[in-house]
């Protein structure tokens, strides 16, 4: 077969049509104390009624905000024949984007038993961040957990 420009854009096209990103927390990604991190982000994004915890959404809204700039990515990534760099480059920059979702956010407000029992912890010599009143960072773990990968369907 001839090697053209057309042949190339269809195989891009056809690993565009066969791949998919998954940004998020998965399956062997667990905190210290052994719960899976999924559990833990699922409960901060959509909350938790029963326990009183309210929604503190950061996947959704980091992805969702930034759906233009990846598919961009995607643009110039077939348009320079580089589709599976476009996939991972898109990978690390919604993880960036996830990270930087939950190092702002700063609504709703912790509790104030929530912030108590972090300065008491503090106390008892655990490692608390200097950020003990804002939501999602005290340990960082839901930082360090958020992750990417490339597969094909």
């Amino acid at each position: 077969m001839k090697h053209t420009k057309v042949n190339d854009l269809k195989k891009q096209i056809n690993i565009l049509k066969n791949t998919v990103v998954k940004v998020g927390y998965f399956e062997d990604s667990k905190r210290t104390d052994g719960l899976p991190n999924a559990y833990v982000a699922s409960i901060h994004e959509f909350g938790s009624p029963t326990n009183n915890i309210p929604p503190r959404p950061t996947l959704g809204p980091a992805l969702q905000n930034n759906k233009e700039e990846f598919s961009k990515i995607i643009v110039n990534s077939i348009k320079n024949g580089t589709i599976k760099d476009g996939f991972e480059l898109i990978g690390q920059l919604a993880v960036s984007k996830v990270r930087s979702e939950i190092a702002t956010l700063k609504s709703p407000a912790l509790k104030e038993n929530t912030v108590r029992a972090r300065l008491r912890g503090k106390k008892q010599g655990k490692s608390v961040s200097l950020t003990i009143a804002k939501p999602l960072v005290n340990t960082k773990q839901m930082l360090q957990a958020v992750s990417y990968v490339v597969e094909q369907k």
